[in-house]
Parts: C-alpha cells; sequence; structure tokens
C-alpha cells in the first residue's frame, strides 16, 4: 500500500477553466493597452470632421450669453446711478509724469455726475457666484455624506487628523531652541507655511525690537522670529507688512506692543508734539468725562434760558417800541396782523418763537422769579462786560495790530482834573461847615527842641552866618534892637531845589531861637471859588499872625509848587521869619 505526499490543489477548478480565464485576463489587458490610442485617432478624426462646426458654433453662443449678461448687468446699474446725474464715459490715461511701469496705464471711466462706477465684468461674477455656489453645494453634500455613513466620517477625521500632523512636524522641523538667548526660534520662511495652515494660534509684535513672538496650536512655547530677516527674505511680496495684513485677514490674534522710546532721541518738534497730543487727549478724555458732560448740558441749559429770559423781558419789547412796524415788517422782525398777508419765517421770527415758547414753560407770576431773574441779569451782564473788555484788549493783539494803549498824559490830566475837584469840594465843605483853614492853622504851633540838624552842624553857611546870626539874635532879643534905633531884617526866603535842606536850615534857626514854629502847607492856600483867593489867603495868614502875637515865625512847605509853571517846574520851600511888632511886617 503507497501513501501520496501531495498536497490536496488550493482551487476546485479544473484545468481547463483556469486556461480559459487566464485568456480572457489578457485579452483585456491588450484592449486596456491598445484601444486608448486608437480611440484618441478616431476622436481626433470625429472632431475634425463632424464637431468642428458644432463648437465653433457652441463658443459664439457663449459669447453671446456673456455680452448679454454684460449689457443687462450694465443696464441695472445704469438704471441705479441715474439719479446722480449724467452719464459719462471716457478713456483715462496717466499722465508722463505719473508713470511708474514705464508705459502709462489706460483706464475706462464711467462717472454718474460726481460718482464713479467700476465697470464690473459679467462673465467673472457669474463664475464666481456659480464656484461659490459649487462650493457651498460640495461641502453640504460631503457634510451628509459624513452625517449618513459614520464609516467614511471616523475615516475623513483621521485623514484631517494626519494631514494636521504632517503640517505641525513640518513646521516643528523648522525650529530650534537657541541656548545663548535662552528663547525658542521660528525660521522665517516657514511662519507663511504656518499662516496657512492654521497653525498660529496668536502672535505679538514689537517693532522696537524687530521681533515677532508666534504660539502655535497645541503647543504652550512662544517661537522668536527676527522680523528684519523676514522682511529681506519676502521683500518682493510685501515683506512684514504683508505678513501681518494676512494673519489680520486669517482671523489670528495678533498684539502690536508700545514701543518705550527715549526723550533723547526725539528733537524739540517731536518732544512739542509729543506734549500736545498728550494735553490734547487728556483734555479730550476730561471734555468727555461724565461729570464735565452733565456740568456742560446743564451750564448751556442755563445760559440759553437766560438769554431766552433777557431777549422777552427786555430786548424784543425795546425793539418793537423803537422801530415801527413797517420796517420791521421789511426787515422780517414781525408777523402780519391780518390773515390775508402771509410772508415766510425768517431767524429772527424763528429765534423769538422759540425764546417766547422756552419763556412761557419756565415763568411764574410770583416775586422770586423776578428777583432770580434780576440777580441772573445782573451776573449775567458783569461777565458779558468783562468778556467784551477782555476782547477788545487781547483781538488787536493777536491780529497784529498791537495792544490799544492810550496817551499816558490824558490819564494824569483826570487824576489832576479829579484832584481838584476834590479839593473844591473839600473847600465848599469847610466855608459851609464854618472852618477857616488859616485860623485853625495857628492851633498848631510848636516849639522845635532837636531839629534834624542842628545850626552849627550846617556845611557851607559861612557866606551867610553874619545875616543868620543877625535872624538868631533879633529873634532871641528884639527890645534890643528897638531901644538902639536899629532895623532888623523883616524877612529871610531860602530858595533852592528840592533836597538841599531847606526846611532842616529854617527849623535849625527856630530851634536855636527858641521860637514857636507854624507850618502852612501850600493846600491851604490854594485858590478857592473866586479869582485872588490866594492872595487874599496870605494876607489873613499874616494879618492873623499879627492879632495873635507881636512875633511870628512861619514856614512854608512847598508853598510855590502849585505856581512851579513859572520857575521851570522848580519846587520852592520858603519860610518868612517876622519879630517886628504889629504895624511893622511887610505884608508884600
Amino acid at each position: 500500500m503507497t501513501y501520496s505526499t501531495s498536497k490536496p490543489p488550493v482551487t476546485k477548478l479544473t484545468k481547463s477553466e483556469l486556461q480559459k480565464e487566464l485568456q480572457q485576463a489578457n485579452r483585456k489587458f491588450q484592449e486596456q493597452i491598445i484601444l486608448p490610442s486608437v480611440l484618441l485617432s478616431e476622436d481626433a478624426e470625429f472632431l475634425s470632421d463632424q464637431d468642428s462646426t458644432a463648437f465653433a458654433l457652441r463658443i459664439q453662443q457663449v459669447l453671446r450669453d456673456s455680452k448679454e449678461m454684460q449689457n443687462n448687468l450694465e443696464a441695472n446699474i445704469r438704471k441705479a446711478m441715474k439719479k446722480h446725474g449724467e452719464e459719462r464715459r471716457f478713456v483715462a490715461i496717466t499722465p508722463p509724469d505719473e508713470v511708474v511701469k514705464g508705459f502709462p496705464d489706460i483706464e475706462l471711466k464711467w462717472i454718474f455726475g460726481k460718482k464713479e462706477v467700476v465697470i464690473p465684468k459679467a462673465a467673472s461674477h457669474h463664475l464666481l457666484h456659480g464656484w461659490k455656489k459649487w462650493r457651498e453645494d460640495a461641502k453640504m453634500d460631503l457634510k451628509k455624506s459624513l452625517l449618513e455613513d459614520p464609516e467614511l466620517g471616523k475615516k475623513y477625521v483621521a485623514e484631517r487628523q494626519e494631514r494636521v500632523l504632517l503640517d505641525q512636524d513640518r513646521v516643528a522641523s523648522r525650529t530650534w531652541y537657541n541656548e545663548q538667548r535662552n528663547r525658542w526660534e521660528l525660521d522665517p520662511i516657514a511662519v507663511p507655511y504656518a499662516v496657512s495652515k492654521k497653525l498660529v494660534e496668536n502672535a505679538r509684535i514689537r517693532h522696537d525690537w524687530a521681533a515677532m513672538y508666534v504660539t502655535l496650536k497645541g503647543d504652550d512655547k512662544e517661537y522668536y522670529v527676527d522680523a528684519k530677516e523676514f522682511d529681506m527674505l519676502f521683500e518682493d511680496l510685501g515683506g512684514f507688512d504683508a505678513l501681518y495684513l494676512r494673519m489680520i485677514t486669517a482671523g489670528i490674534p495678533t498684539a502690536v506692543q508700545l514701543m518705550w522710546i527715549p526723550l533723547v532721541e526725539l528733537d524739540i518738534s517731536q518732544q512739542f508734539l509729543l506734549i500736545l497730543t498728550l494735553c490734547r487727549q487728556c483734555f479730550t478724555g476730561l471734555w468727555r468725562s461724565s461729570i464735565v458732560s452733565r456740568a456742560k448740558d446743564w451750564t448751556f441749559v442755563k445760559i440759553r434760558d437766560i438769554n431766552d429770559d433777557i431777549m422777552m423781558m427786555i430786548v424784543f419789547p425795546v425793539l418793537e417800541f423803537v422801530i415801527p412796524y413797517e420796517v420791521r415788517m421789511r426787515l422780517g422782525m414781525a408777523w402780519p396782523e391780518y390773515s390775508d398777508v402771509s410772508v415766510s419765517s425768517t431767524w429772527y421770527l424763528t429765534w423769538q418763537s422759540e425764546a417766547e415758547t422756552n419763556f412761557k414753560s419756565r415763568k411764574t407770576d410770583g416775586f422770586l422769579w423776578y428777583f432770580w431773574f434780576l440777580v441772573r441779569t445782573a451776573i449775567y451782564g458783569y461777565v458779558i462786560f468783562h468778556v467784551f473788555r477782555f476782547l477788545n484788549r487781547n483781538i488787536p493783539r493777536v491780529l497784529g495790530f498791537g495792544t490799544i494803549r492810550k496817551n499816558p498824559n490824558f490819564r494824569k490830566l483826570r487824576r489832576v482834573k479829579g484832584y481838584f475837584r476834590y479839593r473844591t469840594r473839600k473847600i465848599k465843605h469847610k466855608k459851609r461847615a464854618g472852618v477857616d483853614p488859616i485860623s485853625t492853622a495857628f492851633d498848631h504851633m510848636k516849639r522845635i527842641k532837636s531839629p534834624p540838624i542842628r545850626l552849627k552842624d550846617f556845611a557851607s553857611v559861612e557866606s551867610m552866618k553874619e545875616e543868620i546870626n543877625e535872624v538868631v539874635a533879633f529873634l532871641q532879643n528884639p527890645n534890643a534892637f528897638q531901644e538902639m534905633g536899629a532895623r532888623a531884617r523883616r524877612g529871610v526866603l531860602i530858595v533852592g531845589e528840592r533836597g538841599t535842606g531847606k526846611t532842616s536850615l529854617a527849623l535849625a534857626i527856630a530851634a536855636e531861637a527858641k521860637v514857636l514854629v507854624v507850618e502852612v502847607k501850600a493846600q491851604q492856600l490854594e485858590a478857592g471859588l473866586w479869582v485872588g483867593q490866594s492872595a487874599s489867603n496870605v494876607r489873613e495868614l499874616f494879618q492873623t499872625a499879627r492879632d495873635l502875637i507881636g512875633y511870628s515865625f512861619l514856614s512854608f512847605n512847598s508853598i510855590l509848587c502849585a505856581r512851579s509853571v513859572y520857575y521851570n517846574n522848580d519846587c520852592y520851600e520858603t519860610f518868612t521869619v517876622g519879630g517886628i511888632p504889629e504895624g511893622h511886617i511887610n505884608t508884600a
């Protein structure tokens, strides 16, 4: 008995069946290789012979449809824009001075009045909207397929995750750790790829450091990007500014941090503009604050109410009383009295109507309203007066005419006139009260014990020492001169400029002679109510001296100051010394 060592066959097909299937597979393989070339040649012959006319007709039909769409679009635009003005179409050529690319740009302008319209391409819009519609339909179909087939959804998610991981690996391969700077860095050439693949979580830019810090999705590290290097690499594509706009468009949170610039790096104009900008921002913020806004609104309302009250209570009635009705009608300041006459409303009548409405809504017939009206009017007038006074002083200076200055001599003249009026009123008052300034002057006689300068201490008196000693001796013992039949000096007049010691010399002589001194000021001898009053006052002064004492020492301080115009504006001080008995004093 023998046993076979061969394994049982894998398939149950017979040899003839296997041979037949192999022949069929060989035939299909030959068809796949040979038939495409045959079909291509046949299609070319078919197109060239049969469909060439139809293809040209289809092109013409598409062009006609595109032209019809363009005409319909322009008709709709023309219908919507004709309200702005006349339609104009012209060709605009760039001026030679503004040519940038070496040749002028030619542009077709379509203008309605002052509104310019860009001529669109209807076919492009049609294709764009068709592509958008197809994209939305494709998205809806994909979502529907993913919801209906869970397996397809899992497969799609897996493919997306695999693609995202692949993109992250590509970006991660461009990162490294800088040990010197102690930071992670990203190659600038990989940044646009990361932005396009939506791998950037956020970014912050520091222009003062020429750096950008990028955070990738799924990674907590912050990567440093050299902005200068990026700008050099992509200079032809817009540089760093184009990247910033692209990140903003993609919705990536991008922060531009403030830069600290030292003031020493700014010139004087930049520092001035910085201070001016800060002040303007502070003032704007303060002006727009809630507290200032409420105070501002309250102030404006009060000012408007005061204006309306003053106009209704004072200005409008005065104008109606002063200006006749016919003139006010011609000027548009009055409404017609008859219904058959019509006039158009003017700004004055509108203002009057609004003021009257506001006035009647607040006015009451009580005493308090009129009292507060007077108070508000007084305060308002005071403020307005000083405002116009300030403007009158400063506006000419701002306009370049300088300050309006009055002649100071007129101011001095007003002061002199005021002084003389004051003296006249004072003299009249004393005359009415029965007070005589001449007689009352002797009530203040005094004896000089300690003069400012003693007679022996005076310098430069050697030339008149004999005369002074004679006056002193006469004052001390007047009877001795009478017994001897001699005649002493009847009077002494000291003349000199201001500050030469005339008064001090007179007081020193009086102290040396030990006699009383009567001081009379020039104001007491000024002109009164009539001509010749000054001379009368002088005669009355000497007559009073004769009546009171036989011997008198009179000191006139600045008696000639009022008459200085006759002495070249030199002010003299005089004193008269008399020791002659009554009847011997010369009053000339």
